[in-house]
């Protein structure tokens, strides 16, 4: 039997309350999961099928369930094991949920799919199909915006794209698109980081775009006033090119 820490214990046997484990890759943390998992099912008599286990891997989830597994049969070998409900346990194994995150969220779906309205024969596309799709999108909405013509489209499309190519205004959409799904609330983000560039003139110092040019330019100005002040001593000692100093004095002025 393995020899637990004080910290991992704790997070063996708290009970009613929610928990946050955070450990380092190789620490023990899903060896502590499963001795979580094996005291639920032997102590409080909960049954494997009533317990939500996802990991982000299909080869972590398999992982998990020969883990569980292995756990199991070790428990029944144990004296005075309860081996009514751990055989039990074995048999619930098969259809309880360890899963990945997304499988168990497609099982919820298409369990319910008569509730939201969509095909239960879905599937989750690839990324090449993703990319396409979504390439095709764009290309419907451009064609449905050169339509209307408004004129902040059109102002958009003078502004960033070519003369006979949309190429330049899609990659920049399509950077925009993928960089904000790193987002919780991409959309939401990106009207918060928009609203940031409405800048008025009362307010022009205490914008956070404004303080942060004013912070590069400082930086930049201290860099080069310090490389001037270099570039003026070499040229004040003897022997140096003292014809510079009258210009990097300026320069530094």
């Amino acid at each position: 039997m393995p020899k637990w820490t004080e910290p991992q214990q704790r997070a063996i046997d708290l009970r009613d309350s929610n928990l946050l484990v955070s450990a380092a890759a190789g620490s023990g943390k899903t060896a502590v999961l499963v001795e979580r998992i094996i005291k639920l099912i032997v102590e409080d008599k909960i049954d494997i099928d009533k317990l939500l286990i996802v990991t982000f891997t299909n080869a972590a989830a398999g992982e998990m369930r020969e883990r569980i597994l292995a756990a199991i049969v070790d428990e029944m070998e144990k004296k005075n094991s309860d081996e009514k409900n751990l055989r039990r346990q074995m048999t619930l194994l098969n259809k309880a949920s360890i899963t990945t995150l997304h499988s168990f969220c497609i099982n919820v779906i298409r369990k319910n799919f008569h509730v939201i309205g969509i095909d239960p024969t879905f599937r989750i596309a690839d990324v090449t199909e993703s990319k396409i799709l979504i390439q095709e999108s764009l290309e419907e909405i451009l064609e449905e915006e050169y339509e209307r013509a408004e004129d902040d489209f059109i102002t958009l499309i003078e502004s960033f794209s070519e003369n006979k190519s949309d190429r330049k205004i899609e990659d920049l959409i399509l950077n925009i698109y993928y960089f904000i799904q790193s987002q919780p609330y991409p959309y939401k983000w990106l009207k918060k980081s928009a609203d940031m560039f409405k800048i008025d003139k009362e307010n022009l110092k205490d914008n956070i775009w404004i303080k942060t040019v004013r912070e590069e330019m400082e930086m930049k100005l201290l860099g080069a006033e310090n490389i001037i002040e270099e570039a003026l001593e070499i040229s004040e000692q003897s022997g140096g090119p003292y014809p510079y100093i009258q210009a990097l004095e300026g320069d530094l002025k």
